[in-house]
């Protein structure tokens, strides 16, 4: 039999709060302990005195599972007979009495065959109802007596003798089970135990009391009639309950049992092994989480919702580990929860794939957020936070970490519980790639063009990181199964003579696919140095922008293999070739070149990787031959700065790259210290000449 087929275990096709019915479905191995508590009633028993046994248990603890083995145990004396009491059902005295007479006659017909003595029992269902009018609500239960004597035709004494008479007539001891008394209110439950301990003088009768201690004492504490304060709650209680008997706790190995179960059960076979193993889950699952989820009730609660919340999430939109953590920390600490939005920033903090600055960042203060968990629980909070999030242990996200709550593109998800507006599915963007790896680029344009800008750039940070760098995290690509081919290569390339160049954003279609194509070029030439990728490289018509994919490709390159970094400076050298060609088509068009290219980023690659002397010869031949001036040259080591997010289009400063300038030319020049800022509301070229003019010096006249 399963373990999850009843109540008592982790069921996790929707949350049911059913006690168990027998010892068939005791997944928490209590039958032992109903058995133990079942040999005391019957031990203790006299047929001329009546007991009280009390079963304490925290909320969900599994009180009323318990309860059916305890009957079940019973049952086996035959002799015995249980009467359900349910005072939660009624209200007032009067009704409490009603009821008990009406579960004993529940259990008449089945404990004797004298119609009379049953007959007689019945009748006592509507004394009852005069005999419940009797008990005070300010006094003493035992004032009930007297007050009886007063009111009855029968005295208390003759009444309370001949209801005896009647019981024992019965043949059969009796245990009345009295279970959740610790729903009731104040009032009620002071009423209940008045009753309870007017009847538990009945001979014969034994009660059991099924409650939570701590909440049946807060509720006493705060009645009206003389029981205030915890310690007379405790007091009165005791006057009441003869056998306090505490329900076993939950161990620990118990909880991280049926955790991992129902967990498992939730994620089936393949998807259990990876999450269930990972490192980030096993400090949680056996502090954190037995810590807080201390009862039956509890652990099922929360794999009710893990399985919603799996049932809301495709299989890999998502982290699997996380959704798990952050479902625990949702429904254990929502206030924390609710706060997380607020921190986005700092949660999310992730290490850079391009740019690392020495500057010291401020280690965050994360008290505020903590000081939502309880003092006593934060320990547990700021654990799970820690699993969840990097940043809160010190750390940073690392890049190749999709899908998970502390990664920028996916935080809002486990917020929204669902793939919020603006967000592309990742199922989406894995099978636009698996596609084009086979040379169908159709899905893959249509992301990168469609007319929701948020899809799009979701979609190439979803791409991006699914390609980390291979010289600083190795083949972490294989394990996000990302495609890896020369026509995923060709596919991209073909796309990027397409992409807008939006030169005032870092973050622009175009930089974000010519960063992708880089580590995927790097890849594919740490897997194989020796192919040739020149074809895939020339399927983008644009050579500014295949040199810019490929000295990306070059950068910081000290943990790829020699043969790797050949391969990628025998493409670089190839293409200055081109280069070359380019630059000076566009010099002998002078001032009627659109003057769109990035001069200055060409000139130096050709300076680094190409033939340098060719270059300088063909300049000195053009001048030489007046095809060009110098100042046309000049003018093309003008570069422009654009603010980064602004609206305005123009730029914000100017800069001359003299030491390059003067390598190529021979021209001595000086560099601004700075990039100078001024009104450039135009860069046509008479700009750009009287901005280089400035820094061209001449042999003999001093600056020009």
């Amino acid at each position: 039999m399963s373990p999850f087929s009843n109540s008592n275990s982790v069921a996790t096709r929707g949350f049911h709060d059913d006690p168990i019915k027998d010892q068939t479905h005791d997944s928490l191995r209590r039958a032992p302990f109903a058995d133990r508590v079942a040999q005391l009633i019957r031990s203790n028993h006299r047929a001329d005195s009546s007991v009280v046994y009390g079963l304490e248990g925290p909320w969900g603890s599994g009180k009323s599972s318990a309860i059916s083995l305890i009957r079940q145990s019973m049952g086996k004396d035959e002799t015995w007979k249980i009467a359900e009491y349910t005072p939660w059902a009624t209200s007032g005295p009067e009704a409490l009495f009603e009821e008990f007479f009406a579960a004993l006659t529940e259990a008449a017909p089945r404990i004797t065959k004298n119609e009379g003595s049953r007959r007689r029992l019945l009748q006592y269902v509507e004394l009852a109802r005069s005999l419940g009018k009797l008990v005070p609500g300010g006094g003493a239960a035992e004032g009930a007596a007297d007050l009886a004597n007063q009111t009855l035709r029968k005295s208390w004494k003759a009444l309370f003798t001949e209801i005896s008479s009647e019981l024992r007539n019965l043949g059969s001891p009796i245990l009345v089970i009295v279970d959740d008394i610790d729903r009731l209110q104040a009032a009620e439950l002071l009423d209940l135990l008045k009753v309870i301990r007017l009847l538990g003088r009945f001979p014969g009768i034994d009660f059991l009391l099924a409650y939570d201690e701590e909440t049946v004492v807060d509720t006493l504490s705060h009645g009206r009639w003389g029981v205030d304060g915890i310690d007379r709650a405790r007091a009165f209680m005791e006057k009441i309950v003869q056998y306090p008997l505490s329900l076993p706790p939950l161990l620990r190995a118990q909880i991280v049992k049926m955790l991992e179960a129902g967990i498992s059960e939730i994620l089936g076979p393949g998807r259990t092994e990876r999450s269930l193993t990972n490192a980030r889950v096993v400090s949680p699952l056996t502090k954190a989480m037995p810590a807080e989820l201390l009862t039956p009730r509890a652990i099922r609660r929360y794999l009710a919702q893990v399985e919603q919340q799996f049932d809301s999430h495709a299989e890999g939109e998502i982290d699997d580990v996380d959704l798990i953590l952050a479902t625990f920390l949702r429904i254990q600490f929502p206030d924390l929860f609710d706060d997380l939005e607020t921190w986005k920033q700092e949660l999310t903090r992730r290490e850079s794939l391009t740019i690392s600055f020495n500057s010291q960042e401020q280690k965050t203060n994360w008290e505020p957020l903590l000081s939502k968990a309880s003092p006593s629980r934060r320990r547990n909070a700021e654990e799970v936070l820690k699993a969840l999030f990097p940043a809160v242990g010190g750390g940073k996200l690392a890049r190749y970490d999709v899908g998970r709550f502390a990664h920028p593109d996916y935080f809002d998800r486990y917020l929204a519980q669902a793939i919020p507006a603006g967000d592309m599915p990742d199922s989406i963007v894995v099978e636009a790639l698996g596609d084009a790896a086979k040379g169908d680029a159709s899905l893959l344009r249509s992301l990168l063009f469609a007319q929701d800008s948020d899809l799009v750039a979701s979609a190439l940070g979803k791409i991006r990181d699914r390609y980390p760098d291979v010289a600083y995290y190795g083949d972490r690509y294989k394990e996000l199964g990302s495609p890896c081919t020369r026509e995923l290569l060709a596919s991209g390339l073909s796309l990027l003579d397409e992409l807008p160049d939006q030169i005032e954003s870092w973050t622009n279609e175009l930089s974000q696919c010519t960063y992708w194509l880089a580590s995927l070029l790097r890849i594919l030439l740490v897997e194989d140095p020796t192919q040739d990728l020149s074809a895939q490289i020339n399927k983008c018509q644009n050579i500014e922008r295949r040199a810019h994919l490929l000295s990306l490709a070059m950068a910081e390159m000290e943990n790829l293999s020699d043969p790797t970094k050949t391969a990628i400076r025998e493409l670089m050298v190839r293409e200055t070739e081109g280069i070359v060609e380019l630059l000076f088509a566009d010099l002998r068009e002078g001032e009627q070149s659109p003057g769109d290219l990035a001069y200055s980023f060409l000139f130096g690659l050709v300076t680094e990787f190409g033939d340098l002397s060719k270059l300088q010869d063909g300049v000195q031949k053009g001048l030489d031959a007046g095809t060009f001036t110098e100042e046309d040259i000049a003018a093309r080591f003008v570069s422009f700065s654009y603010l980064m997010g602004s609206v305005r289009k123009t730029p914000w400063a100017a800069s001359f790259s003299a030491k390059l300038f003067t390598q190529i030319t021979g021209i001595p020049a000086e560099a601004s210290d700075l990039s100078e800022k001024g009104d450039w509301g135009d860069t046509n070229w008479s700009l750009r000449k009287e901005f280089a003019r400035k820094h061209i010096l001449r042999k003999t006249e001093g600056i020009r």
